[in-house]
């Protein structure tokens, strides 16, 4: 379930946007990845589905490529996150001279969601109407070891989305459905007050690893409780 909760925090590092053997997209960003982020926008608000945005540094960058090789561009991840989540990949090559619009676009991007200065970063991006950023993360070395991992982080980390939340719980009988959004608004709460600190400055290394553990701690116990709320038929009295 949580294993994300497992993983150390910011691993910053990079990815790469030159995808190999690229796949044929279902749609911008539905099993293959895109530079596209308005049409990708789009498709997640059609779909319901939170966005993926890695920020990478594809020519330059050793985690970057690390990770687009272990992780990003594996079969495996790409037909996973078909459900998930969209991809988008935001580029900022040394060598490889972008076109002036998509360079404009990335640039733009950074500046609307970067808060690290580290390659790779990946945020989690929700489908409302602000974009809200659900969750940030670095590249980790337990990623590439294990990919079932980073799958199961990224299904964890979209869990709070809008779009995620609302398509479990038309599923539900209603009462169920109430006690899942209200299970699913404690978590995606407290995921945003985990964001939030995590932009801050932390000057005590250890306290903060502390601090970070707790939350997460707290995050796993609110996430259990968006899954027994799902999956739990809801209560009933007889007399």
């Amino acid at each position: 379930m949580t294993s994300f909760f497992r993983t150390s925090f910011l691993a910053i590092s990079s990815i790469v946007t030159l995808h190999a053997a690229e796949p044929v997209a279902e749609a911008a960003g539905i099993g293959a990845w895109t530079t596209d982020y308005p049409a990708a926008v789009k498709v997640a608000a059609e779909r319901r589905l939170p966005i993926f945005i890695e920020f990478t540094g594809s020519d330059w960058c050793g985690w970057c490529q690390k990770m687009e090789k272990e992780c990003l561009s594996k079969p495996e991840f790409l037909e996973a996150m078909r459900t998930q989540c969209v991809l988008v990949s935001v580029d900022f090559p040394h060598k490889t001279q972008l076109p002036v619009e998509l360079k404009e676009q990335n640039t733009k991007l950074a500046a609307q969601f970067k808060k690290s200065a580290g390659f790779p970063a990946y945020y989690i991006v929700d489908n409302d109407a602000s974009q809200t950023t659900r969750w940030s993360f670095g590249a980790h070395p337990k990623y590439g070891a294990d990919l079932k991992l980073l799958i199961s982080d990224i299904k964890d980390f979209c869990a709070g989305c809008s779009g995620v939340v609302e398509r479990t719980a038309e599923k539900l009988p209603e009462a169920q459905a109430a006690a899942y959004r209200k299970a699913a608004a404690d978590y995606a709460a407290n995921q945003l007050k985990v964001v939030a600190w995590l932009g801050e400055d932390h000057p005590d290394a250890k306290a903060a690893k502390e601090q970070f553990e707790s939350a997460l701690k707290q995050l796993a116990t609110l996430r259990t409780a968006m899954d027994a709320a799902a999956a739990a038929p809801a209560s009933t009295s007889q007399r």
